[in-house]
């Protein structure tokens, strides 16, 4: 269901949201999470293991509230694990080419660590055009509406 834009609006602003799933033995379990709002999406994130893991892998029904003063959205659905996974290789690829593009500008150096995974570090040298590029980043940055 798509989200309503004041809704959405409202959901992306940055607040804690409380998570409703069901224990085994039926009674509510809640938790204070961090979300995020991807198009119609809200995404959460856990370890394994945890309570709320558990719960939702045996039963998807789940409930968020997010509140703020006397003004609160509450969502009800069934949470579907793989649009993590999707935003998880989306990310993935966009932040492999934000890295390439650093590198060939040779503000980041790209190194093979002893684990043998690719690792990148700030090159010192050009700290100097890192800092112009992050304010000039910061510049450009969309500012919200009043």
């Amino acid at each position: 269901m798509a989200l309503q834009e004041n809704v959405r609006a409202f959901l992306k602003e940055r607040r804690f949201g409380v998570l409703a799933t069901i224990n085994e033995d039926g009674s509510p379990q809640q938790t204070v999470m961090w979300y995020d709002v991807d198009g119609d999406n809200i995404l959460m994130n856990t370890r394994a293991r945890r309570v709320k893991d558990g719960n939702l892998r045996r039963d998807g029904r789940a409930s968020l509230c997010v509140v703020d003063g006397y003004t609160f959205v509450t969502l009800e659905g069934i949470v579907e694990w793989w649009l993590l996974e999707k935003k998880i290789e989306r990310n993935t690829a966009e932040v492999k080419s934000v890295l390439d593009e650093l590198a060939a500008k040779k503000l980041i150096v790209e190194f093979r660590a002893p684990d043998k995974h690719v690792r990148y570090r700030v090159n010192r040298r050009k700290q100097t055009d890192i800092v112009a590029l992050l304010n000039e980043m910061k510049a450009t940055k969309p500012q919200p509406e009043v």
